[in-house]
């Protein structure tokens, strides 16, 4: 999420851009960009070391969605309903194995699904729905 005067944030940033036919390079500078960046593209780009660069796709609105819900039911597995919920209880699961039981819970979402799902969890303003 994007805190604080936009207009002020964003002025405080340099933007710069590399073209190629299939992909672009941005260098943005500033104090908040590693924030503002972070929940717009699939790298961790917090973690990143300053001036340090990665590869990373930017997400759309929905993809955003489904990556938000992913993390959450890899944090919380118990936010899962208890139809995927591991049989075993996750003892004996690897992380692998409950990654992919996520991402097949996942990919069965309709796209309606997926954003009530979506306000379930994150919405902390349910009585403005």
């Amino acid at each position: 999420m994007w805190l604080g005067n936009d207009a002020t944030q964003m002025q405080q940033m340099t933007f710069t851009a590399g073209l190629r036919p299939d992909r672009a390079v941005l260098r943005i500078e500033g104090p908040d960009a590693a924030h503002f960046l972070h929940n717009l593209l699939t790298a961790d780009i917090e973690a990143l070391g300053s001036g340090a660069a990665t590869y990373a796709a930017l997400l759309t609105p929905q993809g955003k969605i489904l990556f938000d819900l992913f993390a959450r039911y890899q944090q919380s597995p118990g936010d899962l309903p208890a139809e995927w919920s591991s049989r075993d209880g996750g003892a004996h699961e690897t992380e692998a194995e409950r990654a992919r039981r996520i991402g097949n819970f996942i990919a069965g979402m309709t796209d309606r699904f997926a954003i009530t799902e979506h306000q379930r969890l994150f919405d902390s303003t349910p009585d403005l729905r």
